[in-house]
């Protein structure tokens, strides 16, 4: 079921225009999926899919998504139009604080505080669409769901 749920809405993303805003929401909701399996908030059940899954499975690519992460931090102060400022890289998890950047890009144009209508805002979910992607592929392939 859950290869199936992740592999449906990965597909679905791979048809829509490369770092849309389509396709972030393709893969967001395969990414929520798989940290519902967790218990708390979001944010906590977030933190738990980082620790135990993206970590193990991209520490080999966290240089280059990183890098491709750095969208979110080219400018300094709040860049979302929120009071939350963006998470500051930390020498503990970077891997996490991409992540938690990308859940707050996904709170932003839920909630409407994120319009589309700027450079930086399309910079920001394209970035987060194209992470979301390389972490979903490698899921799907670690759990067999790309066969």
């Amino acid at each position: 079921m859950m290869n199936r749920f992740v592999k449906g809405w990965f597909e679905r993303g791979q048809k829509e225009d490369a770092g849309s805003i389509f396709q972030f929401f393709c893969y967001f909701i395969a990414f929520n999926f798989l940290y519902d399996k967790y218990t708390g908030h979001d944010r906590h059940k977030l933190e738990k899919l980082v620790e135990k899954d993206i970590i193990p499975l991209l520490s080999n690519e966290a240089s280059a998504i990183l890098e491709e992460g750095a969208a979110f931090y080219d400018e300094p102060g709040p860049c979302f139009r929120s009071e939350r400022p963006v998470a500051k890289l930390t020498r503990e998890s970077p891997l996490k604080d991409v992540f938690l950047n990308i859940y707050q890009v996904r709170c932003n144009l839920f909630h409407g505080s994120k319009a589309m209508d700027t450079p930086r805002d399309i910079a920001l979910v394209s970035t987060s669409a194209n992470v979301l992607q390389r972490f979903l592929g490698r899921w799907l392939e670690k759990n067999g769901g790309l066969r």
